[in-house]
């Protein structure tokens, strides 16, 4: 069996001439839990946005189950889901329910078939009986979960969040951290792009920092933890406190 991803060789280089993503070789592992982390400009979000087609490598490739995703680009988007920082930006419609319903309106699905998806991905996400609020209504945890709910309902093998904890506040954070984790123990592969290293860390199987484009860090968290001032990311405190600790959630 392939990895669910494969990179090989990737490179990247916007029309400015900047080098966003230099020479990655990497694979991700169905149901794994990874933490990508890194100074700003590093390449995280260059290198995601490979996964489902939303750049075009300048060379290299990227397999998706064994085959390139340029050459099964809606697939792709089915497959990777992406919940950027501003969730908010990701949204067109007028009511919630026809946000998460426009997906798979766009697979030409029957519609009791868009319900049953649309009523299942709310439920998941605890959105019930918000149906017919408008998007920009809920609050920024809400439209988070929004967010993901307009993702599961594409039947997604992995999901990608881009900073989903910026602009939240406790609450937010919570309820976005118990998603991601409810996802992961359901089955998904998750990646978090983060600099918050202390609110998701204590679920991960793996920790990987990039640094120019390239990346530098990459094991299991207890492993790599220690590594990460010399990448520009701090290190939560104490130094000695054992990465399980490290959840926001309760019991």
């Amino acid at each position: 069996m392939p990895p669910l991803l494969q990179i090989n060789n990737l490179i990247h280089r916007f029309p400015d001439g900047t080098l966003a993503v230099n020479g990655v070789n990497w694979a991700v592992e169905p149901g794994e839990y990874i933490v990508l982390s890194g100074s700003n400009g590093s390449g995280k979000t260059a290198l995601v946005r490979h996964f489902n087609g939303l750049l075009r490598p300048t060379s290299g490739t990227v397999l998706l189950n064994g085959i390139p995703v340029q050459k099964q680009l809606l697939e792709a988007r089915q497959a990777v889901g992406m919940v950027f920082q501003d969730a908010a930006s990701q949204m067109v419609a007028q009511t919630v329910y026809d946000e998460v319903a426009f997906g798979p309106e766009n697979l030409c699905l029957p519609a009791p078939e868009i319900h049953r998806r649309v009523q299942d991905a709310l439920a998941w996400v605890g959105l019930q009986g918000f149906e017919n609020r408008h998007p920009f209504e809920l609050s920024g945890g809400e439209q988070r979960r929004l967010a993901i709910a307009g993702i599961l309902v594409m039947r997604p093998q992995m999901l990608v969040f881009d900073e989903p904890f910026n602009g939240l506040d406790f609450a937010g954070v919570v309820q976005t951290l118990q998603q991601m984790v409810r996802l992961h123990q359901n089955g998904h592969t998750i990646l978090v792009i983060t600099h918050d290293l202390e609110k998701t860390l204590a679920h991960a199987t793996r920790l990987v920092f990039m640094q120019n484009g390239q990346l530098v860090a990459d094991g299991t968290p207890e492993t790599v933890l220690p590594l990460a001032p010399r990448f520009g990311v701090k290190r939560p405190y104490p130094v000695d406190r054992p990465i399980t600790s490290m959840t926001w959630l309760t019991n």
